[in-house]
């Protein structure tokens, strides 16, 4: 009996043992498993998240190089290139001219004027300009108009109609005087000449011929006194504005040599004037 007991309690202890070897076996292994499988999956998703950086740095890269074996252009080289283009088309289709007396700073000083020299401008006839608000107009605007412009018909030809320039054109344009007396008709006096409108304006500066434009507007901001000398100075503001300036900004003071000290200016055809220095223009200027 203590021998079968024995055997029993033996065969019970290896059958412990046997169990107790097989779960130790089954922790140590299990982890091992799943952390393998895990680590497996791990540089799976790291490899495929690697490869879709990739493709999307080549998608971006894809406007500065171009792929292997394209025949294609850089997308954003062609950008450039066509905007380029479209700039010289541009410069090329709308040729500019360059401005001596800018509408702007001239503007400037007459709604700058005073009260009594706003006046007088009104009786000069020129009430007009104290309305105007355009402080600019864009010289390739000014070269197309040009470009079209026929001196012999006195019209701008377009495509698709004709605009005649007339001084009743210009007077529905700038509001100055018109169909008055033509200035082209007057007879020239000379500047010594007592009855000459320059006779005492002159005496002001040190040399007219070299007077220069941006002189005559700082004498046009500091006068005072809304006499004949401030009128002439206007004149010639306006001559060099609206009509012709002469070459590096020197006041262009040819009409006034046909003005006399007596003249109406207000019943002057300066419209007229406009269309005849127009004109002139054109003849020496042939843009193409």
């Amino acid at each position: 009996m203590h021998t079968i007991s024995s055997s029993r309690k033996e065969k019970a202890k290896e059958a412990a043992e046997t169990r107790s070897k097989k779960s130790k076996k089954e922790v140590n292994e299990q982890p091992k498993e799943n952390l393998t499988v895990k680590g497996k999956k791990l540089v799976l998703d790291k490899i495929k998240t690697i490869s879709k950086i990739h493709e999307l740095s080549d998608e971006d890269d894809s406007d500065f190089k171009s792929r292997p074996g394209s025949s294609k252009k850089p997308k954003r080289e062609a950008k450039v290139v066509n905007k380029e283009k479209k700039v010289e088309a541009v410069i090329k289709e709308f040729p500019s001219l360059k401005n001596r007396c800018s509408l702007g700073s001239s503007l400037g000083v007459i709604q700058g004027l005073s009260k009594e020299h706003k006046e007088c401008v009104r009786d000069m006839g020129f009430r007009s300009l104290l309305l105007i608000k355009m402080i600019d107009v864009p010289l390739k605007i000014i070269y197309y108009v040009l470009d079209h412009f026929n001196f012999e018909s006195s019209k701008v030809e377009f495509e698709n109609c004709q605009v005649s320039i007339d001084s009743k054109f210009v007077h529905e344009m700038l509001g100055l005087p018109f169909g008055g007396t033509l200035l082209s008709k007057m007879d020239s006096i000379s500047e010594h000449d007592e009855e000459s409108c320059m006779f005492e304006w002159k005496k002001r500066y040190e040399n007219t011929d070299k007077l220069l434009l941006n002189h005559l507007k700082n004498e046009l901001v500091r006068t005072s006194a809304a006499d004949d000398n401030f009128r002439i100075s206007f004149l010639v503001l306006f001559i060099n504005t609206f009509c012709e300036s002469s070459s590096v900004k020197k006041c262009n003071l040819s009409p006034l040599f046909l003005i006399r000290r007596d003249t109406d200016l207000s019943s002057i055809d300066w419209c007229n004037l406009i269309v005849d220095f127009l004109v002139m223009t054109k003849k020496v200027l042939q843009p193409r």
